[in-house]
């Protein structure tokens, strides 16, 4: 019968043992009720931990191992597999991070908020798992993560579109997001926690808007994790494509599989209040491998750099981004700073990069962002920024949604719809010819989404 095993000195066995097991029975909580997220219905559904971890309270096994000199209070948590009792394991990386069950944070917070006992100091766990030696102990504690904000639900209930969408219409701009739960975590790097945005939410809000595919970009909250993502990918069966945030050290052969999932760009973020940018060097040799696995048939797609920086950024990284074999496309175009007007230098540094590197492309989006306002006459603000990009680079203008819009505060938060009728439609001068090119055409060219895509 499956169990789990707390080891522990004898001078802690009283902390699980004491009012009828109160440790022991919060650690077999989190067990016993653990949800995960399911990959096809994108709803909360209990953990099957039959086979993997106890799922009654019985038996419990103590093991006494207090008995070396050096530090006394030794804690650590293993479980057994199935009923053979030999086949007994550490507490690992199947629960931690298959799971994201981390049965010694249970204890920590216990022995801290009850007993205000610190590890490290009045005990220590003895992280097995880590493949660190059992002689060696861990006299620091962990540290803890602080709170982090959380975003704004998006608006749900979006206005109709007041005009007809092209057909084809692509939204080149989107996320998705988890709830958290395994087996898609958020990342431990991440700055804020973002509101669940499920792939089925957004395929029936893009559907109601008029959209015929999507772009799924990477956020931030999920660090190099792709998994969610292409969850989505998978389930949106040809109608969106993504972006995804990788590691530096990324295969060829990792790479070659995520193309043949429908990721069509790599992200980089130099928006330092959302993560911890990379060495710009790091988007340029990452780059370049993508371009040589192209030129070899081993991607068998093109690819591009999505880049999320702001207008202050581009005087640091213009030299590096000139170096860039392959399509830039730039989020939000670059962030302008709109207080300046279109004449601030920065903006104009980066209309003329965009003469200078004819590969460049702007997403013409987050009005609400780049003002801080769910008010459309705010958003006018920004209008002429869109219209001297889409003016001079007609052909290199894209748009989307930023649904579910990340770190939008209260008074922020836009309507869809909205977006629609009081954005898109101003950016293309209330002009169907001008609408279809950016809605359809230019996003058909620069990530060729097949022509199926485009006749729905």
């Amino acid at each position: 019968m499956p169990n789990l095993e707390v080891k522990c000195s004898r001078d802690m066995e009283s902390y699980f043992l004491e009012n009828d097991g109160e440790l022991l029975r919060k650690l077999h909580a989190l067990l016993k009720d653990h949800k995960s997220l399911d990959p096809v219905t994108e709803e909360p559904k209990n953990t099957v931990l039959r086979n993997r971890v106890a799922t009654t309270l019985t038996p419990w096994t103590f093991c006494i191992v207090g008995d070396e000199e050096g530090p006394s209070k030794r804690v650590s948590v293993n479980y057994a597999l199935g009923d053979k009792p030999d086949r007994k394991g550490p507490l690992g990386d199947r629960l931690r991070k298959d799971l994201g069950l981390d049965l010694e944070d249970v204890i920590v917070n216990h022995l801290s908020g009850k007993y205000q006992m610190e590890e490290g100091r009045e005990y220590t766990m003895v992280s097995e798992t880590r493949e660190v030696n059992r002689h060696h102990y861990n006299d620091k504690p962990r540290k803890k993560a602080a709170a982090r904000p959380k975003n704004v639900e998006p608006n749900s209930n979006p206005d109709k579109p007041a005009f007809e969408m092209p057909p084809g219409a692509i939204n080149t701009h989107c996320h998705v997001n988890s709830n958290g739960m395994t087996p898609f975590p958020w990342s431990d790097d991440r700055k804020y926690d973002p509101a669940f945005a499920p792939w089925k939410k957004l395929e029936e809000l893009d559907t109601f808007l008029g959209f015929s595919g999507e772009v799924i970009v990477a956020a931030t909250c999920h660090g190099t994790d792709n998994s969610y993502m292409l969850n989505a990918l998978r389930r949106a069966n040809g109608r969106a494509f993504g972006v995804a945030f990788v590691d530096k050290n990324i295969s060829d052969e990792e790479l070659a599989g995520l193309d043949a999932a429908g990721v069509r760009g790599v992200r980089y973020s130099y928006v330092k209040r959302l993560t911890n940018p990379p060495p710009p060097e790091e988007m340029v040799a990452m780059a370049k491998n993508l371009k040589r696995l192209t030129d070899s048939g081993k991607l068998k797609n093109d690819w591009h750099i999505d880049l999320y920086c702001e207008a202050a950024d581009l005087k640091d990284l213009e030299s590096h981004i000139k170096a860039i074999p392959i399509a830039v496309v730039f989020d939000h175009m670059a962030v302008p700073a709109v207080a300046n007007g279109v004449d601030d230098p920065e903006f104009q540094r980066f209309l003329q990069l965009f003469r200078d590197k004819r590969s460049c492309y702007a997403k013409l989006t987050c009005p609400e962002r780049l003002t801080g306002s769910s008010k459309p006459e705010d958003w006018m603000k920004v209008l002429p920024f869109a219209l001297a990009l889409a003016k001079e680079f007609p052909d290199h203008v894209i748009t989307g949604t930023d649904w579910p819009h990340p770190n939008m505060k209260d008074g922020q938060m836009p309507n869809d719809g909205t977006l629609l009728n009081r954005w898109i439609w101003e950016v293309a001068g209330k002009n169907g010819d001008t609408l279809k090119r950016i809605l359809v055409e230019n996003p058909r060219h620069l990530f060729n989404f097949p022509d199926s895509a485009m006749a729905k």
